[in-house]
């Protein structure tokens, strides 16, 4: 579900999640350690900083670090610089119009994991993918 820069973007955050506040780290050291491509980090770090995410510095002591503390970021915020999310879905059947009045056979169970995926992208925090959040725990879904 998720693209693949959405995908690069989690994980170069939480890399940066897993450092102390205000660690500041260059392109160079966020690829090795999170094993994004350098050259793809640049053009997500850039649209991350319009988004208000990451915050970086050229020059010796520069770097990028997180605008705000990753127990306030959530995975969703992160995702939806970069994908579309539930308002721009497609069909599960793919092509076709599909939702009131014109519901293809999957609708409701489709409907049930966007949401399902939507909550999980809303309850996760960044602290918590960095490992730096101890007191998260899983969310717990309704699956039927």
């Amino acid at each position: 579900m998720l693209s693949r820069t959405a995908e690069y973007a989690l994980r170069a955050l939480a890399t940066l999640a897993a450092l102390p506040p205000d660690t500041r780290l260059q392109v160079q050291s966020i690829s090795q350690q999170s094993g994004v491509p350098r050259n793809y980090l640049g053009q997500i770090f850039s649209q991350l900083g319009r988004a208000g995410i990451v915050s970086g510095d050229r020059g010796p002591g520069g770097g990028f670090s997180l605008a705000r503390p990753a127990s306030s970021i959530s995975a969703y915020d992160i995702v939806a610089v970069f994908d579309e999310l539930r308002e721009h879905q497609p069909c599960f059947l793919g092509g076709r119009s599909c939702g009131d009045p014109d519901e293809c056979p999957a609708h409701e169970r489709w409907t049930h994991v966007l949401n399902t995926y939507e909550e999980f992208l809303k309850s996760t925090t960044l602290a918590a993918l960095g490992g730096r959040d101890s007191s998260h725990t899983p969310p717990v879904f309704d699956t039927e």
